[in-house]
């Protein structure tokens, strides 16, 4: 298997492109052949910083291991980078919509107002605080 782990500092996943080829592959073999028409990739762990650097060297690597895997191989590739550990604290407008903690009900979703008006941007409280 083709993982290395990365340096405590490092951000952006090392030997990516191989990773998701051996990926690729073993879905390949394990689903008769056929590869996946779209690729949903999660990345978690990003700084704001960081953020295009990232993505632009990790959609790369898996552009560039559909290709290795078959030339014109181009699956849609989504990719949701996952911030958890920010600073932005939620309420509801009216106190009796909040559950008893005083916290926004689960599956709260904010994607208006106070999200970057650039990129695709929400907030989600999946769970109960």
């Amino acid at each position: 298997q083709p993982y290395r782990p990365n340096r405590a500092s490092t951000e952006i996943i090392q030997n990516f492109k191989s990773i998701v080829k051996y990926l690729l592959t073993e879905f390949h073999k394990r689903n008769k052949g056929i590869k996946p028409a779209k690729i949903l990739y999660y990345r978690d762990g990003v700084s704001q910083g960081q953020f295009i650097q990232t993505l632009t060297e990790e959609i790369a690597g898996i552009q560039a291991a559909c290709k290795e895997l078959e030339d014109g191989y181009q699956p849609c590739i989504t990719y949701i980078n996952a911030q958890k550990r920010h600073h932005t604290r939620i309420f509801t407008v009216d106190r009796a919509d909040a559950d008893r903690s005083g916290n926004v009900p689960p599956g709260t979703v904010i994607d208006t107002e106070i999200t970057n008006p650039i990129l695709f941007d929400f907030y989600l409280s999946s769970h109960a605080g």
